[in-house]
């Protein structure tokens, strides 16, 4: 019998063993202190691990353990399974952790001693069967949950999204956000008034008036998922399928649609370039003379002593072997040179554009709609018309609505005010801001000798 040794008891309890009967925190520290107390042992730390799943060894206190092995001469577990559900990390605690700094493994449930062949066989034995059971255990997890998705139960963690609250099991509508997803729908659907449609200004323009329970939209990161997620027209989703769920949408299917249609088109035509773009014509310019991109590259320069870096922008073919002979441009002289031709889009008559004149003509027929809206709440609120005939007249007017907005929305075109709100600003706006104005307006650049050709997106 071992005596005066100094032990570290390890403790872990996953979220579903909380309640389980012995598993508990404090009955799993009763009996090892019992034990321990038997043996004549000391428990000089418990390393406790609560909510942790024995599948990996990414636990806190596990961590400290390791780290910390050699302060003791035993390693005391309640059971094996507490240590680890896998195989291959019990072999490794116990072989070359353990083992290898002379350490004994105990645990309480399982006979076995880890000097012995046979018993390090019976470990492995007893691992083989832990690693099955926590298979086992995932299995029947993931059956449980089909089964709850497709009966319409929310199959997401306790983390509801946005514009709803998980209380005993369900999807409850939150009211103040539930505001706020309506209103981004609206938004990405037919944008924000005298802006340009980007994620950016829908985050900025959301982030001004709202906040949720995770947060501000500040950087707009979650806005594409938000827009994707059927869970606002009432679905759940397991992997890749879909069922109607038993939660009240907050959005009807149309507006759903219609806001991921304009989305998509603007992801697939230059938001990638917006969001992920670090330098402001990166991927957009091109050599006229060869036709290879320009790309963006760092110099190092010595100057009073010391090496300062500069940025340039320069044909990839100059690095091949039939060199291009296109100039190389310094990094501020470039973006300023664009920025210019931009800023001059502003004086621009841009009476001449047809596809901006249609553009224009719908937004006159959507405040026209605004306008005869205006008109019959005024003559409601002098009695001239019943509540029932001013309800069926806004009805017909808002159907009317919906149709230009989502003809609008398929023309895919900036409007003109779009144009010339960004081009007024682009030259006060600070780097990230212009880089969104410039991939918003700019198809490429075309770059021949000292010449630089802007096509435009509009």
């Amino acid at each position: 019998m071992l005596k005066s040794k100094r032990v570290a008891a390890y403790i872990r309890v996953s979220t579903a063993e909380q309640a389980m009967e012995g598993y508990s925190i404090d009955e799993q520290i009763d009996r090892l202190q019992k034990y321990s107390d038997a043996m004549g042992w000391n428990i000089i730390k418990q390393h406790v691990d609560p909510g942790y799943s024995g599948s990996n060894m990414q636990r806190p206190a596990l961590q400290n353990l390791i780290a910390n092995v050699k302060d003791y001469d035993v390693v005391l577990v309640y059971r094996l399974d507490r240590l680890s559900r896998s195989q291959k990390d019990t072999m490794y605690l116990i072989e070359d952790v353990f083992l290898k700094n002379n350490i004994a493994f105990v645990s309480m449930c399982e006979s076995f001693d880890t000097s012995t062949p046979f018993g390090r066989a019976s470990v492995g034995l007893l691992a083989t069967f832990s690693q099955l059971e926590r298979e086992n255990i995932r299995d029947r997890m993931s059956m449980g949950k089909v089964g709850r998705v497709k009966k319409g139960y929310w199959g997401g963690s306790n983390r509801a999204p946005i514009g709803y609250d998980y209380i005993n099991g369900e999807l409850i509508i939150n009211d103040y956000e539930a505001l706020q997803i309506r209103e981004l729908f609206q938004i990405a659907a037919y944008g924000i008034p005298k802006e340009q449609y980007t994620i950016r200004n829908m985050a900025k323009y959301l982030s001004s008036k709202y906040s949720n329970k995770y947060g501000s939209w500040s950087d707009g990161s979650g806005i594409p998922y938000t827009i994707h997620n059927q869970v606002y027209i009432g679905m759940v989703k397991h992997n890749k399928d879909h069922y109607k769920g038993l939660h009240i949408p907050i959005i009807d299917t149309e507006l759903f649609e219609k806001a991921n249609r304009r989305l998509d088109s603007y992801l697939s035509t230059f938001c990638e370039h917006v969001r992920y773009t670090k330098y402001m014509l990166s991927s957009i310019t091109y050599c006229g003379l060869c036709g290879r991109p320009y790309y963006r590259r760092n110099s190092q320069v010595k100057h009073n002593g010391k090496m300062k870096e500069y940025g340039y922008y320069s044909c990839r073919g100059r690095r091949e072997k039939d060199k291009c002979d296109s100039p190389i441009f310094k990094q501020e002289e470039l973006e300023q040179a664009v920025i210019e031709q931009i800023a001059q889009l502003q004086y621009r008559d841009w009476s001449v554009c047809s596809k901006v004149d249609d553009t224009e003509s719908l937004l006159k027929k959507i405040n026209q709609i605004d306008s005869r809206q205006e008109r019959l709440i005024d003559l409601y609120s002098v009695g001239s018309i019943s509540k029932a005939q001013i309800e069926d007249k806004i009805k017909e007017l808002n159907i009317e609505r919906d149709k230009v907005k989502a003809l609008l929305a398929s023309l895919n075109i900036l409007r003109s005010d779009e144009i010339i709100h960004m081009s007024s600003k682009i030259s006060n706006s600070d780097y990230s801001t212009k880089c969104d104005i410039v991939l918003s307006l700019v198809e490429k650049v075309i770059i021949v000798n000292e010449s630089i050709e802007i096509h435009w997106r509009f």
